[in-house]
């Protein structure tokens, strides 16, 4: 314990700089527990079996600490079309890095 709060109780979890920097180093100390998942919904056309299209939010509402070199996830789910029979594919992960325009 350093002053007078203890370690478990400060909100800078890593003021001094002794332990990792990164964004899983912050989860592993619980910076993030408690904090909500941003779902963003979109319906798009119809689209053709092995076709790709892109999907763009916009005005998402990112904490600073989300911006920079720090990887994070997003998940991405799509519902089932009507007498879609194989549904293993209709969700994805991927590491990304969010920055702002120059």
């Amino acid at each position: 314990m350093v002053g007078i709060l203890q370690d478990k109780d400060r909100i800078f979890t890593n003021l001094y700089g002794l332990h990792d920097w990164g964004l899983e180093g912050a989860k592993r100390r619980g910076a993030w527990n408690g904090t909500k998942d941003i779902v963003k919904t979109q319906t798009i056309a119809f689209i053709n079996k092995k076709e790709q299209t892109t999907v763009t939010f916009r005005n998402i509402q990112l904490d600073s600490t989300f911006f920079g070199s720090q990887s994070t996830k997003v998940k991405v789910k799509v519902n089932p079309v009507p007498n879609e029979a194989n549904t293993n594919n209709n969700n994805a992960e991927y590491s990304v890095i969010f920055s702002l325009p120059q």
